[in-house]
């Protein structure tokens, strides 16, 4: 009788979700760990977006993941005080659901703990760095799980469509201090859930800073952003980012310099489309 009761149970739910128009799937078990969950108006539609951990995800960059006081360090700026593990963004809207695997998006060498997602849980505060000197790194981790999540989630219009549908994830960090990302989420001409490339590659995902990406959703023009400066890390060229977003997608177009010998820019070398 259970058995039968268990295959009326299973008959139901799929007729239910075929009804609606979404598939049933066994890949959200219980092992699954939500991140985040927010409300995303879609037109007239509103949808549920989660950041779903496919299972119970590890401290990354914190005091209490074994490495000491690494979050300190360049590689986990913007990283700590985070959790690691396989991500997916997961939507569901009235007649459907959707899922995109974020985890082969991020730097593999992040903490060489291999192909892996990394997401901040916990923000910074000035004071970690005195309280990592006076306390043990399970006291400080203890005081840092208290805080208020990051929110990752803040949705933008970034493609200037007219809707904020899509939202920034750090995927990597570059010296020093440089938190890299891409920009996730669905357009008016691609609704479904994916990566924004540039209007050259719009299949390949189109990784910037932080600050370029956060300017070029507040851009109503074609835009300069310096990339990297001249001197900055021993570099001997200045690099220039053109950025302008159209109905063709977002363009990009990196110019480089020659840096004089007191640092500063000197002419153009050559300009590339990306």
């Amino acid at each position: 009788m259970g058995v039968l009761m268990i295959g009326v149970a299973w008959f139901l739910a799929t007729a239910i979700f075929v009804m609606v128009g979404v598939e049933p799937t066994r890949s959200a078990s219980a092992q699954e760990a939500l991140r985040e969950e927010r409300a995303v108006n879609v037109g007239p539609t509103k949808e549920q977006w989660r950041l779903v951990w496919k299972s119970a995800p590890t401290p990354a960059c914190t005091p209490d993941d074994g490495l000491g006081v690494v979050w300190m360090t360049c590689p986990c700026s913007g990283f700590a005080f985070g959790e690691r593990g396989d991500l997916e963004l997961v939507r569901v809207g009235r007649t459907s659901l959707e899922r995109l695997s974020l985890t082969s998006l991020f730097d593999q060498d992040i903490g060489n703990w291999g192909q892996t997602a990394i997401l901040r849980r916990w923000a910074v505060r000035d004071e970690d760095t005195k309280a990592a000197e006076r306390e043990e790194p399970e006291e400080h981790a203890a005081k840092i799980h208290h805080r208020a999540q990051v929110q990752i989630m803040t949705l933008r219009d970034f493609d200037h469509d007219g809707r904020a549908t899509e939202f920034f994830v750090q995927v990597a960090a570059a010296p020093c201090g440089k938190r890299m990302g891409i920009v996730v989420g669905i357009s008016k001409d691609r609704p479904t859930l994916h990566v924004f490339g540039s209007a050259l590659r719009p299949n390949e995902p189109l990784v910037l800073r932080a600050d370029h990406w956060d300017a070029v959703a507040r851009s109503v023009g074609p835009i300069t952003r310096v990339d990297w400066l001249c001197g900055d890390h021993g570099t001997t060229s200045q690099e220039e980012l053109q950025l302008q977003t159209d109905a063709k997608g977002i363009h990009v177009v990196r110019r480089f310099y020659r840096c004089s010998a007191n640092g500063t820019r000197g002419p153009l070398i050559r300009s590339e489309e990306q």
